[in-house]
């Protein structure tokens, strides 16, 4: 199951979804958890709730307050069925699917037999949840279902660009990047590896939810038989105290700094999972990747990097030797994907105006209030400007960024100005597909 094989996701879902209702059983009986959960009814005016335990809802009903759901990645259906967002299994896939961009008819049929599936599996696991719900908070206790339809407000730790800008309410907030932490200075054994290294390092990580001894042998062997050629150090997270096939240019440790040391100079590439946090740490870091995925929402993330151009993916189950060597040379080598990587932690990690703070141009920005937060010197804010009459005709304007709104886009196209677009409401996503069908 945890051997990197597409078809394994359902049965890795199911466990996880079962074994999740069995922990929070057993949290109910700490005596801490207890402490807490035996206060008056009406004793907490707001609950934090993770969103992927169904049977925490049941402290809705048992302190009749409020409660925000917190994802620690993108969301799935449910919750945006709940906060009233719109779903639909190929043009706004969740992160359990494997498949996204570029799909075939057949491939989009097998998709939305994948969307079923699931909905399914959410059915059959949700019995058991209820269960759990009425034997810890007592019969009278809603179907989890309903409570969920209770919840307020759901933060999602993804950023929207991430999440290919799924239509969302307002009550639907984006914590992407809420984790990033100013950086920390390395140990001091790591630093001298690291700074010691001639031709630069490539890092190995297949995150914390997978023992990386417990994935075929065979994979392994192709991996260390192949970067055993390379003039590059490697830094392996290896749970063991051995690596089978290990050489001489591999050092193994079971835990490094992950986020502090992709932002060492002398990282080149990173191999990984496809984990969200991973992933913000390296696209935090300008780091390439190279995704091998193996359990949850690994497919779904490891498809974007080759979509936004940033890394590639393999497939753990297909991996050769031949494939592997190629797809980390052409990551280091070609540093287009390095440099793809800027742009992509400036549109996601940075507030727009640090992304601009960047840019060798003059920015005149409308907002509707005195101050703009960290507003650098290139940024000139103001209620208004002329837009329609004179502003975008001028020659010295060479970018417009917008909402999409359909004036705006005629004016745009009017002036000649070339457009980037990020639709918020209403017509603004169709008109946006428009621009880009058209490659305005």
């Amino acid at each position: 199951m945890k051997q990197g094989k597409k078809d394994d996701l359902w049965l890795q879902m199911e466990v996880m979804i079962e074994k999740l209702a069995t922990i929070f059983e057993l949290q109910m009986q700490v005596p801490e958890v207890q402490e807490i959960i035996k206060k008056d009814r009406k004793y907490y005016d707001l609950l934090l709730l993770e969103a992927c335990q169904m049977p925490v809802l049941g402290l809705i009903h048992k302190f009749d307050a409020p409660a925000i759901q917190i994802s620690s990645f993108g969301a799935l259906d449910y919750h945006y069925e709940a906060m009233g967002s719109p779903i639909h299994p190929i043009l706004y896939p969740t992160p359990i699917r494997q498949r996204l961009y570029n799909l075939t008819f057949y491939e989009k049929v097998m998709e939305y037999y994948a969307h079923l599936k699931f909905q399914l599996l959410v059915y059959k696991t949700t019995r058991y949840d209820n269960f759990v719900v009425k034997k810890i908070f007592g019969e009278d206790v809603p179907l989890v279902e309903e409570l969920q339809n209770k919840v307020k407000m759901l933060f999602v730790n993804e950023y929207p660009i991430w999440g290919d800008n799924h239509p969302v309410p307002p009550n639907i907030i984006s914590i992407g990047g809420i984790l990033n932490r100013p950086s920390k200075q390395l140990p001091q054994e790591i630093k001298e590896y690291l700074d010691s290294s001639k031709n630069g390092i490539i890092y190995i990580s297949f995150g914390t939810n997978v023992l990386p001894s417990l994935l075929p042998p065979e994979k392994i062997k192709i991996m260390t038989t192949v970067l055993s050629k390379l003039p590059y150090d490697i830094l392996w997270k290896w749970d063991k105290d051995e690596l089978p096939g290990k050489s001489e240019n591999i050092k193994i440790s079971k835990w490094f700094p992950q986020a502090d040391l992709l932002k060492h100079p002398k990282i080149k590439l990173f191999i990984t999972q496809g984990g969200l946090q991973s992933t913000d740490e390296a696209i935090n870091a300008a780091v390439p990747l190279c995704g091998i995925p193996i359990i949850a929402d690994q497919w779904y993330n490891v498809e974007k990097y080759a979509r936004h151009k940033i890394g590639k993916q393999l497939e753990m189950e297909k991996l050769t030797e031949t494939e592997f060597e190629e797809a980390v040379k052409s990551l280091i080598e070609d540093r287009s994907f390095g440099t793809n990587v800027l742009p992509a932690d400036f549109t996601s990690r940075e507030n727009y105006d640090k992304c601009l703070t960047h840019l060798p141009y003059d920015v005149l920005w409308k907002w509707e209030k005195d101050k703009l937060p960290d507003k650098s010197k290139n940024i000139k804010i103001a209620k208004w400007f002329p837009q329609a009459q004179d502003l975008q005709k001028h020659p010295r304007v060479k970018l417009f960024m917008k909402q999409g709104g359909l004036q705006s886009t005629d004016e745009a196209i009017s002036a000649a100005v070339p457009v980037i677009s990020m639709p918020i409401l209403g017509d603004q996503w169709y008109n946006t597909s428009v621009i880009q069908k058209e490659n305005s």
